[in-house]
């Protein structure tokens, strides 16, 4: 941590191992997000994964936000969910989207960061755009208190007010056999 402001983990899209070790070594998680009902419909899952990792053995993690992926604003059906998705978890989406482009694909085939393969590309902008925008985001994101980020979880019947994650004492669970 000492050496690094920011360690980026790139995960598979599942919520196997992989994913769940990084959400357990993680301070903030951003969630890529194809602006259809597919990848809209994971959402879910993936806030259930977030607050399962905040309460049982990650007390520090905070979502940073849900990144629309894979964006082509020509197409009818991302504009639609973009729409859906900023007026249903508002801040939570990041501003800066990613397009589809096929300058990443390239980059990738050439195994280059697309800032120094296509550096005067929009994929380029969009990347270095994206990283200004998390970097300001981690210090008031890292500030606010625990929250549960699956509906499921923040509301109880019969009980009018939101409810905040109990945070389990990981060093106390640690001896349990589970």
């Amino acid at each position: 941590r000492s050496e690094f402001d920011v360690v980026l983990i790139d995960c598979p899209p599942n919520l196997q191992l992989c994913s769940w070790a990084a959400l357990l070594a993680s301070d903030f998680v951003v969630v890529p997000v194809i602006p259809e009902d597919f990848s809209s419909q994971g959402l879910v899952f993936v806030q259930q994964a977030v607050d399962r990792a905040l309460t049982t053995n990650n007390p520090r993690l905070r979502l940073l936000g849900y990144l629309l992926t894979m964006y082509e604003k020509r197409i009818g059906i991302h504009g639609a969910y973009e729409k859906l998705l900023r007026g249903q978890y508002q801040d939570l989406v990041l501003e800066n989207v990613m397009p589809l482009s096929t300058a990443f694909k390239e980059a990738v085939s050439r195994r280059r960061p697309v800032t120094i393969d296509k550096a005067k590309s929009t994929a380029a902008a969009a990347v270095q755009a994206l990283c200004r925008e998390l970097c300001e985001r981690i210090p008031d994101y890292g500030s606010r208190p625990a929250e549960f980020y699956y509906a499921g979880n923040r509301y109880v019947p019969g009980v009018e007010e939101p409810q905040e994650p109990q945070l389990q004492d990981a060093a106390a669970d640690a001896g349990e056999v589970g």
